[in-house]
């Protein structure tokens, strides 16, 4: 088996996890020309982590055991002998390229789910959330990739992380707020930086509002043809996508299309918590809640850091002050240096 490049115009679904990526990658998917494929979460483990620093994008043949077990428990994907060693006969002084890695692993996942063939036809869609923080390498390796970037009121987005990942039940919800800010941030970022055809940006909301009207408009972006009338087969696609294990994501599978912000019930502080840390959600629309308390909560925080480095101030003036009486006590110099005397002949 001969190592078989993908076609490099790709589309990237990504965003802040629990904000409707799933079923966007279900409704895009049900389209001819569009193939897609589980999470792989390759740039978010494999390329941040995994690779050999000292070559960066490649990594050592030796490291492919480890590669072997990462797809094993995070993909779900059991690499066979077949689809490695077109890899190996690609390696360079013992390393082999990321990308080459990346693009098997597509192949497949794709192949796995006899889907390969519409390679030929269709573009393929990688749709993992948090590689929204990859933006600039996966735009390095493909220059003609388009990325949809699903964006949801933080509110929900969070609390819906909270309840349907255990992972993040631990996590502080500033923290996740903070995360929430940089995910957009880092959007915008590489969109001034890139032309408008690169990045999309589509909100949860008016993607369950107006389904068919949301998914024209991204046709239009990607410049493929949308069959409004295949739309109704979300779920039968989801099934090649959701793994077993991603049960947070039935609800795509077994639930209608609608907005289900409703049903996450935000308590007072964690609200104030989110919306002083997510603070871009006012530049996409999303209003804040109880304005005048969230003014005062941010006031006290503002009081409680000025005070915070006023006490760092203070905690500095007995070192700054003994030192200040330590220049004082120094040896005075002599403002001129001593005449050597000269030798007489």
């Amino acid at each position: 088996m001969s190592f078989q490049p993908l076609p490099q115009n790709p589309i990237f679904v990504v965003g802040y996890p629990r904000s409707g990526t799933t079923l966007l990658q279900a409704l895009l998917s049900t389209q001819e020309s569009i193939v897609s494929f589980p999470e792989t979460h390759f740039f978010r483990f494999i390329y941040r982590t995994r690779h050999e620093r000292k070559r960066e994008g490649f990594i050592e043949t030796t490291q492919l055991s480890i590669l072997q077990d990462y797809l094993r428990e995070m993909v779900g994907c059991e690499v066979e002998a077949r689809h490695l060693s077109p890899l190996l006969t690609r390696s360079t002084d013992g390393y082999i390229a990321l990308k080459d890695v990346f693009e098997q692993l597509v192949f497949q996942l794709l192949e796995e789910r006899g889907e390969a063939e519409r390679l030929s036809t269709a573009r393929w869609l990688e749709k993992t959330p948090l590689h929204v923080f990859d933006l600039n390498v996966i735009a390095s390796w493909y220059p003609e990739a388009q990325f949809i970037h699903v964006i949801r009121n933080p509110l929900f987005a969070i609390s819906s992380r909270k309840q349907k990942l255990h992972q993040s039940q631990r996590v502080p919800w500033g923290s996740l707020a903070k995360e929430w800010n940089a995910a957009v941030a880092n959007a915008e970022t590489f969109a001034e930086a890139h032309p408008v055809s690169t990045l999309l940006n589509v909100h949860y909301e008016d993607l369950v509002r107006s389904t068919d009207g949301a998914i024209r408009r991204i046709g239009l972006f990607l410049n493929v043809e949308i069959d409004v009338r295949r739309l109704q087969d979300y779920r039968e696609t989801s099934e090649r996508l959701i793994q077993p294990w991603e049960t947070h994501k039935a609800d795509v599978r077994t639930q209608p299309i609608s907005n289900t912000n409703a049903a996450y019930h935000i308590s007072l502080l964690p609200g104030l918590v989110i919306q002083h840390h997510a603070a871009r959600m006012r530049y996409y629309g999303y209003a804040v809640r109880y304005p005048i308390l969230q003014a005062a909560y941010n006031g006290v925080l503002r009081a409680g850091a000025q005070m915070k480095r006023l006490r760092h101030a203070r905690a500095l003036m007995p070192i700054v002050g003994r030192v200040k009486a330590a220049w004082r006590r120094r040896p005075a110099s002599s403002p001129h240096p001593p005449q050597r005397e000269s030798s007489r002949h």
